[in-house]
């Protein structure tokens, strides 16, 4: 079983996706994560809870923007650990496994090839047709690329992850594009299936009843931006939308 802590004292992280991005600040924050379970991450945009996301799955650097003199931490099982062991273990969903970012001379692997590498290299026991039928696939979309998928491609990204053995699945910040699929009583039984492999699954949203139902464990981030307004502005703050 794997356990990630994560200590924070003052982080300004800048993340960017698909052309927009969003500065977050995260301050005075610790939880350490296990496998095993579903953690639904609530906080608005900038309290950092997609920063945790990517944080965890190793996509950021947790030194990105500190303040002087904080102090932050990330560890693997208590030992010290850096972003690209964490992107090693990792998943995210829509996007894949880091093994396979590199572009080939002919283009992207499909999703039969990096699921097929994945068994190959993780010795996971299993065959190409019972990860098929367990993240419930179309076979005559296998010989896509996983950038060529639509919706399916969440089922998709999870299967490669499951055959590389990857323990952190971290989700795209939820919205209504996505959580159609990632928010669905259906879609959790293949977070059943990664969880029962030994992997922790991480939903970042704003929206405490979206995640409620299916979370293992809720986490509230605060809202420390606040410590950044002027006076004027202190007093006012806001609260995750049920």
């Amino acid at each position: 079983m794997i356990e990630i802590a994560i200590s924070l004292d003052s982080v300004l992280l800048r993340l960017s996706t698909h052309g927009w991005s969003v500065t977050e600040h995260i301050k005075h924050f610790s939880h350490t994560f296990t496998a095993g379970k579903t953690y639904g991450v609530v906080g608005e945009f900038g309290d950092g809870a997609w920063s945790l996301a990517y944080l965890l799955s190793g996509l950021t650097l947790i030194n990105a923007g500190l303040f002087p003199n904080s102090k932050s931490s990330i560890t693997l099982n208590g030992d010290p650990v850096r972003p690209r062991h964490l992107k090693n273990i990792s998943c995210f969903l829509k996007s894949g496994v880091v093994e396979e970012k590199r572009k080939l001379i002919f283009g992207e692997r499909t999703v039969r090839q990096q699921i097929m590498r994945g068994l190959s290299r993780s010795k996971a026991g299993y065959s190409l047709q019972e990860i098929v039928e367990r993240f419930q696939l179309s076979h005559e979309r296998l010989d896509r690329p996983l950038s060529h998928y639509s919706g399916e491609g969440y089922r998709a990204s999870l299967a490669i992850g499951f055959a590389y053995d990857k323990k952190v699945f971290a989700c795209p910040w939820l919205e209504p594009d996505n959580l159609h699929h990632i928010g669905s009583v259906g879609f959790q039984q293949f977070f059943h299936t990664v969880k029962e492999n030994g992997a922790m699954v991480i939903m970042p949203t704003n929206k405490i009843a979206w995640v409620e139902q299916f979370a293992d464990e809720l986490i509230y981030i605060e809202h420390p931006y606040a410590d950044m307004l002027p006076p004027e502005l202190a007093h006012i703050s806001h609260k995750a939308a049920p």
